[in-house]
C-alpha cells in the first residue's frame, strides 16, 4: 500500500498507466502569462506593477504555471494532500526554467509548521527543492522558521489570510543579501509577503519569489 502512495501505477490525472504524470498531462500545462502583473493580476509586461513594487516586500515573482489548469490542480492536490511524494519529481521540472537563472542566490523554501508536517508526513516543499537541486546547483538556507499554527488558508479571503498568517514566520540567523523563496501555491501572496517581510526586517535587501502555480 505504502508503495502505491510512493510510486502509483497509473497517473494521477488521467489514469495512463504506468506513470505518475503522463506525457500527454504535461503538454497541457501552460507557461504562465507573463503579460500581466503576478501579484495583482492586471496588465503588465515587465514584472511586479509599479503599484505592487511600491506595496510589496517581495523584489520580483516568478511564476511557473497557471494553477486553474486541471492538470496543475490535480496533480498537486494528489501531492500535498493524497500523499503521493514521487510526484515531486515531474513537479520539480516546471520550476527548471526559472530555477536555472536563479543559481547564483541561496534558495529557501516557505517553512512548514512542525504540527502541519507531523499531519501530513513529509514537508512538500522541501521534498521540491530536494529533487529540483538534483537538476540545478542549490545553496539551501535554513534560517526561516514558522513558529505558529494555523488552520488551512484555502477558502478564505484576501484579508482573513494576511491576519491568519501574521506572525507566522520567524528568522533564526542572517540572511544572505539576496534569496529565493520558494512556494507551491499563490493565492493573494499574504504567506510570500508575510516571509518577505521578515527576511526584510532581518536584513534580507532582496526576495525573489519562485512559485510553481498562480490562482487566478
Amino acid at each position: 500500500m505504502l508503495a502505491d502512495l510512493l510510486f502509483p501505477k497509473a497517473c494521477v490525472v488521467c489514469g495512463a498507466p504506468k506513470t505518475l504524470l503522463c506525457r500527454n498531462c504535461i503538454a497541457q500545462v501552460p507557461p504562465w502569462n507573463d503579460l500581466v502583473c503576478p501579484y495583482c493580476l492586471f496588465p503588465n509586461d515587465a514584472g511586479l506593477c509599479l503599484s505592487c513594487q511600491k506595496k510589496t516586500y517581495v523584489h520580483d515573482i516568478l511564476i511557473a504555471t497557471d494553477y486553474d489548469t486541471p492538470v496543475v490542480k490535480k496533480a498537486l492536490h494528489a501531492y500535498k494532500y493524497d500523499g503521493i511524494r514521487a510526484l515531486a519529481i515531474p513537479l520539480a521540472h516546471f520550476l527548471l526554467p526559472h530555477a536555472e537563472n536563479l543559481t547564483a542566490l541561496p534558495f529557501v523554501s516557505v517553512p512548514m509548521h512542525p504540527r502541519r508536517k507531523k499531519q501530513r508526513g513529509f514537508d512538500h516543499l522541501a521534498l521540491l527543492l530536494d529533487h529540483l537541486s538534483q537538476h540545478v546547483p542549490i545553496d539551501r538556507w535554513q534560517g526561516l522558521e514558522r513558529v505558529k499554527y494555523h488552520k488551512p488558508l484555502m477558502g478564505k479571503t484576501a484579508e482573513e489570510r494576511k491576519k491568519e498568517i501574521h506572525g507566522a514566520f520567524r528568522v533564526v540567523s542572517k540572511p544572505p543579501p539576496r534569496i529565493v523563496l520558494v512556494d507551491d501555491v499563490m493565492s493573494s501572496g499574504a504567506t510570500l509577503e508575510e516571509c518577505a517581510k521578515m527576511l526584510t526586517f532581518a536584513g534580507c535587501d532582496a526576495v525573489t519569489a519562485l512559485v510553481l502555480a498562480r490562482k487566478q
